[in-house]
């Protein structure tokens, strides 16, 4: 390669490389005007990342509802018999939680989601009893649980921030100096109208116990 094309293949490289800083910068804010206050949680919440998964929030979840359910009972000897149940409900769905991580949502809870959109659930049980004695039991159940809820609307609860001013294209704004215009936008609240799109939790289990009757 002659020495002209690793000159051009330079200037490639240097425009390439220009473009890419300009279009990154379009993107970014520069680290330098982000307020003091709140670099040094920036990168603990970096540095958190590059570590791996860390707990960014948490979650109360309430399931209320009122079921119908069919238990069938068949005594198959003197000594054992097998009980079968289902039931099936359509339910109330609320969660709330927080992100501790972050400083610009008001804190316990953050979110608020609440709802009946679409859910439903059901539930069903084998159990098996054999009798030992007049008194003593053993007794082996499998069982499982499944829940369902669609689009459930929420409620963001937003603390008090400080952000930039934007122009019309959504970048910053700066004064004569190069420092940023600022704003402070107050505590308030948002409601998401899909705030939660879908969730489903199911569970299974074996149980081996022991009934005792006094």
């Amino acid at each position: 390669m002659t020495n002209d094309n690793c000159e051009l293949e330079e200037m490639r490289q240097q425009i390439k490389a220009l473009k890419e800083k300009v279009d990154r910068n379009r993107k970014l804010v520069d680290f330098d005007y982000i307020p003091s206050e709140y670099h040094q949680p920036v990168i603990d919440a970096v540095n958190a990342w590059k570590q791996g998964k860390f707990n960014g929030s948490e979650y109360m979840t309430f399931i209320a509802n009122a079921h119908l359910g069919l238990e069938i009972e068949k005594q198959m000897t003197l000594a054992d018999k097998l009980r079968f149940y289902v039931q099936f409900s359509l339910p109330k769905y609320s969660s709330e939680g927080i992100w501790p991580n972050r400083t610009d949502w008001q804190q316990n809870p953050s979110f608020l989601d609440e709802g009946s959109n679409g859910a439903y659930a059901y539930a069903a049980e084998m159990e098996y009893n054999y009798r030992v004695s007049e008194r003593l039991q053993l007794a082996l159940k499998v069982d499982t649980n499944f829940f369902h809820v669609g689009k459930i609307p929420g409620k963001l609860y937003v603390a008090e921030y400080t952000t930039f001013v934007l122009d019309e294209y959504g970048y910053p704004m700066f004064d004569q100096n190069d420092n940023p215009y600022l704003k402070t936008v107050p505590a308030h609240t948002e409601d998401v109208a899909d705030s939660l799109k879908e969730a489903n939790w199911q569970s299974f289990g074996l149980h081996l116990g022991i009934k005792y009757a006094f």
